[in-house]
Formats: C-alpha cells, sequence, structure tokens
C-alpha cells in the first residue's frame, strides 16, 4: 500500500465540500444539466459547433458519471426554461465551474477502486497518479474489460442513408413537415428493431415474469428510443450545416436555437409517447412500465434509479421529459433494466431474477454445443461434492469439458464488481473440487455419468461467464482454468 493514498482521502473530503458548495448546484436543474448534456454533444460533434475532434468514448464515459452528480443535482432549483438556449444562458455565468464538477464526476468513479486496492496512489506537485499494483493485475483488469464488453449491446448493418431527408427537415424550421418526419423515422425504427444485438440475460418467460413486460415489447421500445436519437442527432446534424451556410445573422441566430433543441430535447410526455406507440405498437402501460428503469424524477428527488455508473437517460418534469440523445441511446440494455431491479427491489431480484440468470447462461451454452457433431452433453449432474453445471464429452479425443456458470449481470463500478468477484471464486472452487481429484477418482465419475468405462479422460475446467471475473485477486486463482 502506498502512504500516499491517505493525501488522496484527505483530498477526496476537500474536494467533495468545495463540489457541494459550488454555485452550480444553486442553479435550476434544467439549466445545470443542459449545460452538461451540450458539453457531451460537443464532446462527440467534430463540425463547426462541435469541439473539432470527436471524443465518443470520453463523451459516453461523463454520460454515465453523471450518476456520481445525483446528489448535488437534488439542491438545483426547480424552475423550467422556455427554450434549450434559454436553459443553457442561465448556466453560462457559471461555465467556469463545470470542468472541475465534470473532473469530479470522474474522480469519483475511481476513488471506491483505490479504496478496494485496485490501485496505488503517487502524489506529486501537480495531483495524483494512479498505477495498478502490478503488470499482472493490469492484464487482469484488461483482460475483463474485454470480456464484459463483449458481453455487451452491439450494433450491425449501415444506417440508412436519409440524408436528403434531414436537409429538407432541417429547411422547415416554422413548418415542419410530419408526413417526412414519420417516415423518416418508421426507416429508422425498422433498422433499429433489427440493427440492434444483445444476448438476454434471462429466457423470455423469466424475462416476462421478472420485468412485467415481455421481451419482444422491450426490444421494440428501445428501437424506436434508439430511432428517436438518431432523428435528433441526424436533425442537429443537418441543422449545424444549415447553420454553417447561412448568412443571415437573423436567420442564423433561429437555425442555431432549433439546433439546439435537437442537442438537448424536451418532449412533452402526449407526445413521446405517441410517438413510441405509434412506432411499436405497444400499450402505454408497457411503455410505461419500460420506461421507469430509464427516467429520474425532480420533483419527487426520485434519483434512486441512478447509481455504480449508470445515469437514467429520461428527466422527468411532470409535463416533459427532458433528455440527451447521447445518453439515451447509450444505455438502452437489458443490463440497465436488471441493474435498476437489483439497486431499488433487491428482494424482487434474489427471490425472481436470480434463479433464472445461470440456467440461462446454461441453455445458451448447450445450444452452441448442439451445433457440433460427436458430442455427448449433460446438465445437472450431481456426483457426492457437488453438482456439474455442464459436462461435454467427446470420446475421439476422451476428453471432458466441465463447465461451471456464474451469470451476474455485467458490472459497472467497484459495488459490481465486487458481486461478479464472489459468484466467479465460487466457480472456481467447484472446479477445483474437481479437478483435484486423482484421476482414477475422476475416471469413476465421469464413468458413472457416462453410463459406460472410461480412463485417463482429459478433463477441462471452463468457467462460463456472462461477463468477466472481476479484478486480479480472482483472475490470478484460475490457473488452468479457462475462462468463457
Amino acid at each position: 500500500m502506498s502512504d500516499d493514498r491517505h493525501d488522496l482521502y484527505s483530498f477526496e473530503t476537500e474536494i467533495d465540500n468545495k463540489i457541494a458548495q459550488s454555485n452550480v448546484f444553486k442553479l435550476p436543474l434544467i439549466s445545470v444539466l443542459t449545460f452538461l448534456f451540450g458539453t457531451i454533444d460537443n464532446m462527440i460533434r467534430s463540425g463547426p459547433l462541435g469541439g473539432g475532434i470527436s471524443k465518443s468514448e470520453e463523451a459516453d464515459a461523463l454520460g454515465s458519471r453523471l450518476s456520481y452528480l445525483t446528489d448535488f443535482f437534488k439542491k438545483c432549483t426547480p424552475e423550467i426554461a422556455a427554450s434549450a438556449i434559454n436553459a443553457f444562458s442561465n448556466s453560462v455565468q457559471f461555465a467556469a465551474d463545470f470542468p472541475e464538477i465534470i473532473s469530479y464526476a470522474h474522480f469519483s468513479e475511481l476513488v471506491p477502486e483505490v479504496r478496494k486496492g485496485y490501485y496505488e496512489v503517487r502524489k506529486f506537485d501537480e495531483g495524483f497518479e494512479l498505477v495498478h499494483p502490478n503488470e499482472e493485475f493490469a492484464k487482469a483488469e484488461a483482460y475483463d474489460i474485454l470480456l464484459t464488453e463483449l458481453s455487451l449491446t452491439f450494433l450491425v448493418g449501415e444506417t440508412p442513408d436519409l440524408t436528403q431527408q434531414f436537409i429538407e427537415l432541417a429547411g422547415q424550421l416554422s413548418q415542419p413537415n410530419v408526413v417526412l418526419m414519420s417516415k423518416v423515422l418508421t426507416a429508422l425504427f425498422q433498422y433499429r428493431l433489427n440493427s440492434i444485438k444483445e444476448v438476454p440475460i434471462l429466457e423470455p418467460n423469466a424475462f416476462q415474469i421478472s420485468i412485467g413486460t415481455t421481451w419482444e415489447d422491450f426490444c421494440k421500445v428501445r428501437a424506436a428510443l434508439f430511432a428517436y436519437t438518431d432523428y435528433c442527432i441526424r436533425l442537429a446534424d443537418a441543422l449545424e450545416v444549415l447553420w454553417l451556410n447561412e448568412s443571415n445573422n437573423t436567420r442564423k441566430e433561429a437555425i442555431f436555437d432549433e439546433f439546439y433543441e435537437w442537442v438537448v430535447v424536451s418532449n412533452n410526455k402526449s407526445f413521446f409517447m405517441s410517438l413510441l406507440r405509434g412506432l411499436t405498437n405497444v400499450k402505454s402501460s408497457e411503455i410505461e412500465r419500460i420506461l421507469k428503469f430509464f427516467t429520474i424524477n425532480f420533483e419527487n428527488q426520485d434519483f434512486k434509479n441512478a447509481g455504480d455508473g449508470f445515469f437514467p437517460p429520461l428527466v422527468d418534469y411532470s409535463e416533459f421529459y427532458l433528455f440527451s440523445p447521447h445518453i439515451l441511446r447509450s444505455v438502452l440494455t437489458g443490463r440497465n433494466i436488471f441493474y435498476v431491479l437489483n439497486k431499488c427491489n433487491p428482494t424482487q431480484f434474489n427471490n425472481i431474477v436470480s434463479q433464472h440468470l445461470e440456467p440461462t447462461l446454461l441453455k445458451q451454452a448447450l445450444e452452441i454445443f448442439k451445433i457440433l457433431p460427436g458430442l455427448e452433453k449433460f446438465s445437472n449432474e450431481k456426483w457426492s461434492k457437488g453438482e456439474f453445471d455442464l459436462l461435454i464429452y467427446q470420446s475421439s479425443s476422451n476428453t471432458m469439458l466441465h463447465i461451471q456458470a456464474k451469470a451476474a449481470i455485467p458490472p459497472q463500478g467497484a459495488r459490481m464488481t465486487k458481486a461478479v468477484e464472489t459468484r466467479s471464486q465460487e466457480g472456481i472452487k467447484q472446479l477445483n473440487r474437481f479437478q483435484d481429484l486423482p484421476e482414477n477418482e475422476r475416471d469413476s465419475v465421469i464413468s458413472k455419468i457416462l453410463e459406460k468405462r472410461v480412463e485417463k479422460v482429459r478433463c477441462v475446467s471452463v468457467l462460463l461467464c456472462r461477463a468477466g471475473l472481476g479484478t486480479y485477486s480472482v483472475w490470478k486463482l484460475k490457473k488452468d482454468i479457462t475462462v468463457v
């Protein structure tokens, strides 16, 4: 342990107090969020109204780390603004304070990891340097991040070329073409319905029991939300081009005002719901049930959905939703639904969801093995010291895959990573319990399951995970275990 971590903790206390007293959080929340949402768009936008170089990964990180500011957001005032530009203008007086607040949001994710030993701390004149304890630790972190990223939602296919349609829409500031808007949204919805890929964490029946709506309806609502964020972002792009080419100052200002309405979006709830209903043909009650997982309510001071790097993208203002299209599109995963359920209703999660996580993962793995010829498959076979989740035997090579599944929710933040580590350690112990037996005892157990005599079976221990294992404390235990 580095002594400098105590200096870091002292700095943490100091900066906590400083941020708590910031004048920024005396502003209306709508002004604070408009500034932050606008900053995220500026980081991504490379055109004349952006930062010049797109920094989409940094922008995504900031979007998630707004979750660490929710206690400060509660201190803001409830006034609303007439427009996005009006809300932004209210915050400009404290523009110089926002970079420190943004840095604090990033800092807030790192400190819990320092406390759990993920980093050593080195102090120098300009600040602190955080480094992993050793090279093996750093490698384990890289492997784990890679596995977790592979488990997340991904996109396929080419976005429809709707450039001309968006140019036409951008030119209709006073009288938008509702028919054209509907056609564009429908095209984007159909594309997103097929392009968003996510391996379900639960089987369809278990998902419906757990969440109260079907996986199919969730996918439709997600595709509609994603399509609408496509619409907002691409219309803002078209307005940016229009602004650049406009010479009349009065019209240029009007274009910029409209541009910002699509950078930081506030939609009447009636319009928002009718848009989602029209695209998905899903009942309002089902849409609302899905949206509640992605919503915070400032008027009721209900920020409980936020935390651990998840910032719910829809800010409920009773009559309207406020959101950043970039944040909204980045969090539309089944993982986040179960994160919120586990955080806000752990009893329901433990009683209903947990029992289905590993069976679903095992069933998905088994479907892959069914494609391959020459394999004998055995699920949930008991033996004297435990239970095998899945055994795959290939007689031609006299090889047995011993698979134990640990299907925790893909983690975000130190608290969730710790939960994943606990489950991974259990799996490693179960695998080692069998692998450590003398060869003749292993052969005897396998022969009983196969109902035929086999000898000198090559046993391969496999830890099957939904995402990563956790930190180095678990990776160092795996030794000859294969992680998939």
